[in-house]
Formats: structure tokens, sequence, C-alpha cells
């Protein structure tokens, strides 16, 4: 748990953007390292700010260019965090019955998207990320959020929703009994049937691999008279904070355009505080002393 009123900054020098580039970006794994304190990845971040500027380091004379792209995360719903409990529960288990050993470096860390490549860029492997294998189905997997259309092996939510009941016909809405004085037999109080939920709301929600978007673009110009730059800044309402789900962000280059030489990012996240997905049961004090007092009289 982050310490009230402290601002932690995370900041990516992403090199040479193109189009298509998609860059992984695991802000619990930064943190961890600046403040050299576990920050669990199993964490809800707050959100307080977002820069993102323009650059060319490569030339001492730079003439400019312009990145268009946006921002993927995973906002924490009912059904997500549940999906990430599951999967935690389910791992700590297996390492359990493997007999393997503490280690003080160990997190519980997962990928964004199955189906993203990390070859481009320093930041984008995930460090240390939770791997699963099973001899007995042939599979070993990287686990990650979504599964990129690569099947329900490597996706915590499409393994969650496999076990989610869904109801996939269109709701039947019962005319019930014909009121007294009416000459028609065939009564319905609903038209336009449809479905609108997809889950039981009594029951487990489903974890949708829908992403939240944050659009951006930057640039910059550089001439022998003026120089301009339009940099991206988001930031919330006063004294409000947007949580991101274990602090994972997809950023994807739309378009990417440098005068004379390749253009770069840098992006700074902002956060006022983080956290746990899982939420510890904290027990009555006046409920322990109350249940003393009864065996004491008894």
């Amino acid at each position: 748990m982050a310490r009230k009123g402290l601002l932690h900054s995370v900041t990516y020098d992403l090199t040479d953007m193109d189009d298509g580039d998609v860059f992984s970006l695991d802000t619990t794994a930064e943190l961890t390292k600046k403040l050299q304190q576990m920050v669990r990845q199993g964490s809800i971040l707050k959100l307080v700010g977002l820069d993102i500027s323009a650059q060319q380091t490569g030339s001492p004379d730079p003439p400019g260019g312009r990145v268009t792209g946006q921002l993927l995360y995973m906002s924490p719903t009912k059904g997500r965090c549940d999906a990430w409990r599951k999967a935690f529960s389910a791992v700590q288990k297996a390492r359990r019955l493997q007999g393997v050993a503490p280690n003080y470096q160990y997190d519980f860390r997962l990928g964004y998207d199955a189906n993203v490549s990390y070859s481009s860029g320093g930041n984008n492997p995930i460090p240390n990320q939770a791997f699963f294998e099973t001899t007995a189905q042939g599979a070993s997997e990287d686990l990650f959020f979504k599964d990129g259309g690569g099947g329900t092996d490597q996706s915590i939510f499409a393994k969650w929703n496999a076990g989610v009941e869904v109801q996939t016909t269109t709701p039947d809405f019962a005319a019930g009994w014909v009121p007294y004085m009416t000459t028609s037999s065939d009564l319905d109080y609903v038209s336009n049937e449809s479905r609108l939920l997809s889950t039981n709301p009594k029951g487990p929600q489903a974890a949708t691999e829908v992403s939240s978007v944050i659009p951006f673009q930057t640039s910059f110009s550089s001439s022998s008279t003026l120089e301009t730059s339009t940099n991206f800044m988001w930031r919330p309402i006063a004294g409000e904070y947007l949580p991101v789900m274990c602090g994972l962000f997809n950023l994807q280059v739309m378009e990417a355009s440098g005068v004379e030489e390749s253009i770069d990012l840098r992006v700074t996240f902002h956060f006022s505080g983080w956290y746990p997905i899982l939420n510890k049961k904290r027990s009555s004090k006046r409920g322990k002393k109350g249940g003393k007092r009864s065996r004491r009289r008894s």
C-alpha cells in the first residue's frame, strides 16, 4: 500500500516509433525498481496524470514529427477481479503442491494480451511473468489478461468466463393471466424482446476482454525561426482518480511520422497510490473482546 499524500511517477522512453507498434507497459515493475520495495502487480493503481510528448534524440537540431495512438487498460470490474483471484489461487496451489520454496523476488505477474509482439522496444517484456505448465495437456503457457485469439489456455479472463453461465437465447417474457373483461387471449407486456444481460446479476460476473481506451496525439516542429510543440496531458477531475487493474497498459501507435529522422515518445504516468485486488478480511476488535468475555462467563 502506498503512503498517502505521495505522488509516484513512472517514465518510459520509447524509441523509433512506427505505424502499428505496440508496447506493453508494466508500471508496477518500474515502481518496484524505483522504490526498492515490492509493488505487487495484483493491485489497482490510482492514475491521476498522464503526459505524452514526441521528441527526436538523434539530431542536434530536430526538425519535428507527429505520433497518433491510444493507450489501452483494464478497468477493475467485479468479474475481472474475480478472474484474477481465481488464477492467482490456482497457480499458488500448484506451486505449493510442487514444493516450491518461497522467494522474496516472486510476484504473480501477467501480460496484457497474448497476441501482442514484444519484439520492439526495451520496455516490452513482462519481468517474472507467470508461467503455467500442464504436462498432461502438453501445454506450457505464459499467462495474460486476454488470449488474443489464441485460445483459453493463456487468458485468465477466458478461463473464468468458460465457467460462468451465459444466457445466449432471447428471453421469453410470459404473458401471465388474462385480466378480467379482456377479450384477447394472447397478451404480452414486452415488445422487441432482446438479451441485455449476458450473465445472472446474482451469480458470478463475466470478465469482459474489452479494453478501456485513452486516445492521444502529440507533435512538435522546429525551424531556424520557430519552435512549436503539442504535448498530450490528461488529468482526472480534481480529487478523483482513474483505477487501472494491475497497472498494465498497452500503447498502440496508429500513425508515426518523423521529418528526416525517426520519432520517439516519452510517456509518464502519475499515481497517487494503489490497493490490493486480494481483499484481506479484518476481524473486529470488539468482536474479539466480546468473544473473550463470553468464554470467561461460561
